[in-house]
């Protein structure tokens, strides 16, 4: 059943304009304004007074706490942009009662001047929309189950294992040693995929029929990236939405199993070579599209491109290699775990425009077991961090992790 804070959400996330015209009271407001904080980590005091070292009393709008300290949130409900003047005012009372954050939330926007003053005195300003969009990404979150995987080595046997990739040099051996060993736990989708394809079939009378494959994708929860597995380990490949003429000649180079020329792709898809050259490149700008130089017959040098997003069964089987059957998935978040960053129906959307005939059915939230390793130079004081995956019988490097 809703609870009464994911009713307020909802009826932010419906419609800006709606939940403008709720503010008239004031309580939903800050309602929201309390929910947003608390996503953040703080602890929340609404119309709070506090003493100043002058001896003031002030009324803050929403007091902050996180650990050992506090922080000033002014909300203010205006029908008009807030003003410069209530910039100074949250910058004054923070400084006289010892607050190391401020903040200025509106819900119609700021004066430039404001935003000016804001700038040169270090106060954060907040929008609505800014608001609305952390608190959809809350919701998509909480919706959605989240289990975790429990690591297949034992600390002592990873510190073991990953001796293997220090550095070494030739008559010298190894110039590092591993000296820590942290478990953490990285938040991934897991996307459960009915993919729809045309094959064809026969060979005196061909036709083309529709089939469908059941898979699963794995992505990054902290950016748009997918998780992909390859000989030297696991890595993430950056993905962004594109349009459908771009999905369609992304997908004539996925299937081919050689680089090909603008020619040929114009050739493939029947299009005008001012329009390939033009997807071409914006793809190459989105990085989904790279390109080698190839010398022809003649000598003359020809681009000849491939798609750097990974095929169908690369998605598939870098989620059956890192993701475990579904029984040894445990429910829950584990400790140590790092905070999903992005919502999956960003991902959805982004996924639907790369690959056609995409049907997402269903997602969740996976926690998997990342060893932080500590390499420590033999040489000087210098050392460096390597991730390993935790959830494979073989330690694997993955690239790519951040923590923050």
């Amino acid at each position: 059943m809703p609870t009464r804070k994911r009713k307020i959400i909802r009826r932010v996330v419906r419609s800006v304009k709606k939940v403008m015209t709720s503010y008239e009271k004031g309580h939903l407001f800050e309602d929201v304004v309390e929910r947003y904080f608390q996503l953040q980590g703080y602890s929340v005091e609404k119309n709070a007074r506090v003493r100043g070292l002058s001896g003031a009393v002030h009324e803050v709008d929403v007091l902050i706490r996180k650990t050992n300290a506090i922080g000033v949130v002014e909300a203010k409900n205006y029908a008009n942009p807030v003003p410069k003047e209530w910039v100074m005012k949250a910058h004054n009372v923070a400084k006289d009662i010892g607050a190391t954050e401020v903040y200025v939330v509106s819900a119609s926007g700021f004066t430039p001047d404001a935003v000016k003053v804001a700038e040169v005195l270090g106060v954060k300003l907040l929008s609505l929309d800014d608001i609305v969009r952390e608190l959809r990404k809350s919701m998509d979150m909480e919706s959605l189950s989240t289990y975790y995987v429990k690591p297949r080595l034992s600390e002592r046997a990873v510190r073991e294992h990953s001796s293997r990739f220090v550095e070494k040099k030739l008559f010298k051996g190894p110039v590092e040693r591993v000296s820590d060993v942290d478990l953490l736990y990285y938040p991934f989708y897991l996307f459960d995929v009915e993919y729809t394809y045309v094959e064809e079939m026969g060979v005196l009378f061909k036709r083309e029929v529709k089939k469908k494959v059941k898979l699963k994708i794995i992505t990054s929860a902290v950016k748009p990236a997918i998780a992909v597995l390859d000989e030297d380990g696991v890595y993430f490949v950056d993905v962004k939405p594109v349009t459908k003429d771009e999905a369609e000649l992304l997908a004539v180079l996925s299937e081919s199993e050689e680089p090909m020329s603008a020619g040929d792709l114009e050739e493939e898809l029947g299009w005008s070579r001012q329009k390939v050259y033009r997807l071409l490149s914006s793809l190459e700008d989105k990085g989904l599209v790279e390109y080698d130089e190839e010398e022809t017959d003649n000598g003359r040098l020809v681009k000849i491109y491939y798609s750097t997003i990974p095929s169908i069964q690369e998605l598939d089987d870098t989620s059956n290699a890192l993701v475990p059957e579904d029984k040894l998935l445990q429910q829950g978040v584990p400790n140590n775990a790092i905070e999903p960053k992005i919502p999956s129906t960003n991902l959805i959307s982004t996924l639907n425009s790369l690959y056609l005939g995409f049907k997402i059915v269903s997602r969740r939230i996976v926690y998997l077991p990342i060893y932080r390793v500590k390499l420590e130079s033999l040489e000087d004081d210098t050392y460096r961090h390597i991730y390993l995956t935790g959830s494979t019988d073989e330690l694997l490097p993955i690239e790519g992790i951040e923590e923050e």
